[in-house]
């Protein structure tokens, strides 16, 4: 079998390609327990996700062949769930809560510093016909490029 050196003039196809994706993934669960021992959960999420890819391939008959591809998504996620009978206050009190808790999630949502003794404070002193509350918030960013 006979080898040959390849140069920058040979035949071989030239082929080069980069790709990058990014998102962002937010989770929120609320979680409380009434005076009254009724029990209710409200998750809620959002995901933004993009990628994209380009290709360039230079084949040896001199031909090129350009590849691109593009991804968006978009979502998001709602659900509540209660156990037992909710009567008017605590509704009203339930719905007070989301209302304090919805401007603290943008801001950490949003990287904003939160005091968290504050927070709490602010948060205990709009309990109302509730009991128990824990909130969690999260918040996952990503990217990653290759070539």
């Amino acid at each position: 079998m006979e080898t040959q050196p390849v140069s920058q003039h040979s035949n071989v196809p030239h082929y080069r390609a980069v790709s990058a994706q990014a998102g962002v993934t937010t989770f929120g669960d609320l979680n409380l327990v009434t005076r009254e021992g009724d029990r209710v959960s409200i998750s809620f999420g959002s995901e933004q996700f993009v990628a994209g890819s380009r290709s360039h391939t230079r084949q040896a008959d001199g031909a090129v062949v350009q590849q691109l591809s593009l991804t968006a998504i978009a979502a998001s996620r709602y659900s509540i769930s209660i156990e037992g009978d909710l009567n008017e206050d605590e509704l009203k009190a339930i719905q007070k809560l989301v209302g304090v808790i919805d401007p603290l999630a943008g801001d950490f949502f949003a990287g904003r510093e939160l005091n968290l003794p504050e927070t709490a404070a602010t948060l205990a002193d709009n309990l109302g016909e509730v009991s128990e509350l824990a909130l969690t918030l999260q918040k996952t960013v990503f990217a990653s490029v290759s070539a």
